[in-house]
């Protein structure tokens, strides 16, 4: 049988990661322009900048509920792992 091994070091990492990025990026916002001339394309620039702008919006939110659900399984999966463990050890013990 195969052993699956989950290092939730890395999960943590992983999670502390996403989150401040989530964080950081959602910080940029700040330094958006009031106001903006590039004047004949003014239109033009704006919409890429709306664009770009609503992108890195679901951005943040996809990176925010990324780390959520990270830690979310990997704190299942550590429930289940030490109640597998605790289960297993019992077996043993009362076998023996």
């Amino acid at each position: 049988m195969t052993e699956l091994y989950i290092d939730q070091d890395s999960l943590a990492t992983i999670v502390s990661t996403l989150a401040t990025s989530s964080t950081e990026l959602d910080a940029t916002n700040n330094k958006t322009p009031d106001a903006l001339d590039a004047g004949t394309v003014t239109p033009s620039v704006l919409a890429i900048l709306s664009v770009l702008i609503d992108g890195a919006g679901q951005l943040v939110v996809g990176m925010a509920a990324s780390s959520d659900a990270v830690a979310d399984a990997a704190a299942k999966y550590k429930e289940q792992d030490d109640t597998t463990a605790d289960a297993v050890i019992q077996q043993t013990w009362t076998a023996v």
